[in-house]
């Protein structure tokens, strides 16, 4: 075999390596790579998940406090009515009397 064929075989078999462990190297960084990146995206989606139920959870506790608030004010106006309408009759049978 010639000098020139036996150089041509051994370049082209340090190529082919070359280009085998680069790709190699290059398949195992961009696997890691697009895993750390479905990661943060995962985490991401979570956090903004919690962020909405604890403005909704929030929301729901104005509004519960709210609702309480004005079912106490009813209360309140309901009591001061039957109070002023006891008050009358008890006025009128004063009166009768």
């Amino acid at each position: 075999m010639l000098f020139r064929n036996r150089l041509l075989i051994v370049i082209v078999t340090i190529s082919v390596t070359a280009i085998t462990c680069i790709y190699i190297l290059v398949s195992v960084s961009l696997q890691r790579t697009s895993q750390k990146i479905a990661d943060n995206n995962t985490i991401n989606l979570l956090y903004s998940i919690l962020l909405t139920i604890e403005g909704e959870y929030h929301g729901l506790e104005y509004h519960k406090d709210y609702a309480t608030e004005i079912r106490m004010e009813e209360r309140k106006n309901i009591l001061s009515l039957t109070h002023t309408i006891l008050e009358n009759y008890y006025d009128d049978s004063l009166v009768s009397d």
